[in-house]
C-alpha cells in the first residue's frame, strides 16, 4: 500500500524550507504540480558546485583565474555528487542560495558563478535531449547579514566583504535580472535579520524567516519566468543627481518595477561621500569619506538625502557619491514583501 507523504514531517523535515515555500507559492499561483529537487551542502563554496572542466585549477589558463576557495566541502565535489547524477532529469529552472563562503569576492565570484550557470544549462539541455531549456532560469538569494549582530555598519572590513559578494552575485549590477544575466531573478535577504533574543546559528548566517525568502523568490519568478503582473523586486536606481548648485543634497530616482511607489520603512541605510570640488581623487570615494545620510524628502519614485551632520570641515567639499545597502545589515524587516 502507498500513502501520501505530501506535507508530512517525513517528507520535508530534512529539506530546504526556502525551497518548500518557493514551490508551494508557485503551485498555488500557477495551479500546476511543482516538483522540488533539493541539493545542498552547508558551508560550501561556488567552486564545490562547478565541474572540473570549467573550474580547472584556478591558474592563468582557466576562464576565471584566481584562488580556489577553501570551504567545508571540496572543489567540484558537490557537482559530482549532487548535480551530475541529475543531468538526465528534465527541469524548469534552478534556485541558488549560496555565497557566504565566498565573502569578499566580487569579480571572481561573478566570473565563476556565470561560468557555472552556463555549464549547468548546457549539460542539462544535452543530458535531457533538449527537454530542459538551454537557457533555463536561475533564481538566486542575495545573502543576508553575515558579519554584524545589530543593524549598522559594523567593521569596514566586514561590510566590505559582504557588499563585495552581494555585488558578485549579480555581476556587479546589484539586481537581477540584468543585461549580463537576463535569465536570472533575485530575492534579497539583507534586511531579514533574526529577531533580537533568538538563538542565532553560525553567526546569523542562517535566516529563520525562510517564508520571506521563499516568497520573495516566488514573486520574482512569477514576474520574470511566468510573466505575471506582480511586484517581483524592489526599486532599481535610474539616476542620482545633485539637487542644487551647492551639491549638498542628492535626489535618487527609481524605476519601480510595477509597484505603486516607494514605501520608506526607516531612514537608515543611505550614505554619502564628500570630496573637495577640485580634488584629484575621483570615484570611487575612499572608505574614510563616507558618512551616514539623512532622508529629507521623498515621493513615489524619488528619495532626497543629505549628510546627517553637514559637510566636513574644509572649503568646497561637495557630495560626490551616494550608496545604499552597503552595510552588512543595513536594515531590519520582519515581513515577507520585497525589500525596499
Amino acid at each position: 500500500m502507498l500513502r501520501s507523504l505530501v506535507g508530512s514531517e517525513m517528507c520535508i523535515r530534512d529539506r530546504s524550507a526556502t525551497c518548500w515555500f518557493f514551490g508551494l507559492e508557485l503551485h498555488v499561483s500557477q495551479q500546476v504540480p511543482i516538483g522540488l529537487i533539493h541539493s545542498s551542502y552547508g558551508g560550501s563554496a561556488v567552486e564545490d558546485w562547478m565541474s572540473a572542466e570549467v573550474l580547472g585549477d584556478g591558474g592563468s589558463a582557466t576562464a576565471c583565474p584566481g584562488a580556489v576557495t577553501s570551504s567545508m566541502g571540496l572543489p567540484t565535489q558537490q557537482y559530482n555528487g549532487q548535480i551530475r547524477p541529475l543531468l538526465n532529469t528534465t527541469i524548469k529552472g534552478v534556485v541558488w542560495y549560496q555565497g557566504e563562503s565566498n565573502a569578499g569576492q566580487d569579480a571572481l565570484y561573478s566570473c565563476r558563478f556565470g561560468q557555472m550557470m552556463a555549464d549547468w544549462r548546457a549539460r542539462w539541455h544535452a543530458g535531457t535531449g533538449g527537454g530542459t531549456d538551454s537557457n533555463f532560469p536561475f533564481g538566486l538569494v542575495q545573502i543576508g547579514p553575515h558579519q554584524a549582530s545589530t543593524p549598522g555598519r559594523g567593521s569596514d572590513s566586514g561590510s566590505n566583504a559582504t557588499f563585495a559578494i552581494r555585488m558578485g552575485q549579480t555581476d556587479d549590477f546589484g539586481y537581477a535580472p540584468n543585461s549580463a544575466w537576463p535569465r536570472t531573478f533575485m530575492a534579497t535577504a539583507f534586511d531579514l535579520a533574526n529577531p533580537v533574543g533568538t538563538k542565532c546559528f553560525a553567526g546569523c548566517v542562517h535566516i529563520f524567516n525562510k517564508q520571506a525568502v521563499g516568497h520573495r523568490l516566488a514573486v520574482a519568478a512569477r514576474r520574470s519566468v511566468y510573466a505575471e503582473d506582480v511586484v517581483g523586486a524592489g526599486p532599481v536606481v535610474l539616476s542620482a543627481l545633485p539637487s542644487n548648485d551647492t551639491h549638498q543634497t542628492v535626489t535618487i530616482r527609481y524605476e519601480l518595477g510595477g509597484s505603486k511607489g516607494i514605501q520608506l520603512r526607516g531612514g537608515y541605510g543611505f550614505e554619502v561621500c564628500y570630496l573637495p570640488l577640485n580634488a584629484s581623487q575621483s570615484w570611487p570615494c575612499p572608505d574614510s569619506s563616507w558618512v551616514n545620510a539623512t532622508i529629507i524628502g521623498s515621493s513615489a519614485d524619488t528619495v532626497v538625502v543629505t549628510s546627517q551632520h553637514g559637510p566636513p570641515p574644509g572649503s568646497g567639499n561637495i557630495i560626490a557619491g551616494v550608496r545604499y545597502g552597503f552595510d552588512d545589515m543595513p536594515s531590519i524587516f520582519y515581513g515577507t514583501g520585497p525589500a525596499v
